[in-house]
C-alpha cells in the first residue's frame, strides 16, 4: 500500500468509527468498469474503536477523467447524488480516465430494471440539476452535438454490420441496416442538438445506473458520461411523455426555479428518444433482440421531430 492509500484509508477510518479508530485490516476488490472509466475498486475496512466490537464500512473507489469529479462536485448534496467523501482532480491530465479519482459510500443494494417504477427522488434530483445548470451550462464537460450524432451514427452502423449475432437472430437484418443508416443521417437531429437549450446531463440514464438502497432510498450512479446536452437527454429512456413521472419532474423544475417550456421538452423528448436509440444500438446488437425497435425509435423520433 503506497503512501497516499495509507492516508487515504486512514482518513476513512476516522470517518465510519471517529477518533481513535483502529484499522484492523483492508480489503481491495474490483468492480466492473464502466465506458468511460475502468479503474473501479471496493474498499472494506475492517475496523474497531475503544469500547466497540470490530465491524466493516465499505466505500467505492473510482479513477476517472477529471469532468466526473467536478461533476460530483457540483451536484454534491442533491438528494439522490452520490455522496462524495474524498477526489483528487489531476490538471494535468484533465482527460485521462485513471489520473483523477473519488470515493464514495459503497450503496448496498440493487439497480432497477426497465419497467420498475422511477423513484421520484431521482426525477426530482435531475430536476434540480437541469434547473440549476440551463442558465450558466458548465464549461468542463463535452457537448452532445451534431458532431458526437455523427459519431454516434458511425458506431451504430459499424456495430450493427459486424454482430454476427444480430444477423443471425435477424432474417431481414441488412434492411435494418439501411433502415438505421437513413434515420441516423437525420439532418433533423443534428439542427435540434445545435437549437435546443442545454444543461449538465448524466449523459447515460437508464436503469441499470439508478441504485435502490436497502432502505428504499436511491441513488443515481456512473456521472462518468456527464455531458452538456438537453435535460430530456436523462428522461426519455425512464419515464413516458406526459405521465405521472413527467408531471412530478415538471413540478420539481419548476421548484428548482426553472422555466419549463412546455413545447421545447416535448421537442427535446423526441430529439432525446433518437439520440439514446443510437447511443444503445451499439451494446444491444450483441447483448439483446432490441436493435430494431431502436432503430423503429429513432423513426419515429425522426418523424415527430419533423412534425414541429
Amino acid at each position: 500500500m503506497t503512501a497516499a492509500d495509507e492516508e487515504l484509508t486512514g482518513r476513512l477510518a476516522q470517518r465510519a468509527a471517529g477518533p481513535g479508530a483502529i484499522l484492523e485490516r483492508v480489503a481491495v476488490t474490483a468492480l466492473p468498469g464502466g465506458f468511460v472509466a475502468k479503474t473501479v475498486d471496493r474498499l472494506d475496512l475492517t475496523l474497531s474503536a475503544p469500547g466497540r466490537p470490530s465491524f466493516t464500512a465499505s466505500f467505492v473507489r473510482k479513477r476517472c477523467p477529471a469532468r466526473e469529479v467536478r461533476t460530483l462536485k457540483a451536484i454534491a448534496g442533491v438528494e439522490a447524488a452520490p455522496e462524495l467523501i474524498a477526489a483528487s482532480v489531476s490538471a494535468a491530465a484533465p482527460e485521462d480516465p485513471e489520473a483523477s479519482w473519488f470515493v464514495s459510500p459503497f450503496y448496498p443494494g440493487e439497480t432497477l430494471h426497465f419497467g420498475d417504477p422511477i423513484p421520484a427522488a431521482v426525477l426530482t434530483t435531475l430536476a434540480r440539476v437541469h434547473a440549476g445548470t440551463i442558465a450558466e451550462p458548465p464549461d468542463w464537460l463535452w457537448t452532445c452535438d451534431a458532431g458526437h450524432i455523427d459519431r454516434l451514427q458511425q458506431g451504430s452502423e459499424r456495430a450493427l454490420v459486424a454482430s454476427a449475432r444480430f444477423k443471425a437472430q435477424t432474417p431481414d437484418h441488412a434492411a435494418w441496416a439501411v433502415r438505421l443508416a437513413t434515420a441516423a443521417a437525420s439532418q433533423v437531429l443534428r439542427d435540434a442538438a445545435g437549437q435546443l437549450p442545454r444543461a449538465l446531463t448524466h449523459g447515460d440514464m437508464h436503469p441499470a445506473n439508478i441504485m435502490r438502497r436497502a432502505d428504499g432510498s436511491a441513488v443515481i450512479i456512473d456521472w462518468g458520461n456527464a455531458c452538456l446536452a438537453p435535460p430530456m437527454l436523462d428522461l426519455a429512456n425512464i419515464i413516458a411523455l406526459g405521465s405521472p413521472e413527467w408531471s412530478t419532474y415538471v413540478a420539481a423544475y419548476e421548484a428548482a426555479g426553472g422555466a419549463f417550456d412546455a413545447a421545447i421538452a416535448e421537442q427535446a423528448y423526441w430529439w432525446a428518444k433518437a439520440v439514446t436509440g443510437l447511443m444503445y444500438i451499439a451494446w444491444a446488437v450483441d447483448n439483446s433482440d432490441r436493435a430494431p425497435a431502436l432503430i423503429a425509435h429513432i423513426e419515429d423520433a425522426n418523424a415527430r421531430l419533423a412534425a414541429g
